[in-house]
């Protein structure tokens, strides 16, 4: 577990009802850095408190990214467009999204008795 005092410093939200938090340290020695550095773009849980925090408040279970398996899906499948080179204009990428979970939903039909 990395346990640094800090301040928190603002929060913004998201469209998919998340939130943005900031937190500000003071100067951090290298070694917190390169621990900080390391959880970046990590699931965690974060726990803040104006005292301090006692382990015992941390959940024992893993923490989920909370996004649905549909979410993970169409996001991994407009990485996919990108990478094909397209360029979301004029729902473009909406009626390639709609061919893929087409070709998808084909591929189980066909394995179904």
């Amino acid at each position: 577990m990395f346990t640094i005092p800090a301040e928190f410093s603002g929060a913004s939200t998201h469209r998919d009802g998340g939130m943005g938090l900031r937190f500000t340290t003071c100067e951090l020695s290298a070694e917190h850095k390169a621990v900080a550095m390391g959880y970046v773009q990590q699931y965690g849980h974060l726990a803040f408190s104006p005292n301090q925090v006692q382990a015992s408040d941390i959940p024992s279970e893993p923490a989920q990214d909370g996004k649905t398996p549909s979410k993970r899906l169409r996001n991994t499948i407009y990485c996919y467009y990108e990478q094909l080179g397209g360029k979301d204009v004029k729902g473009e990428f909406e009626q390639f999204y709609r061919r893929q979970m087409d070709a998808i939903i084909d591929k189980y039909k066909s394995k179904l008795d």
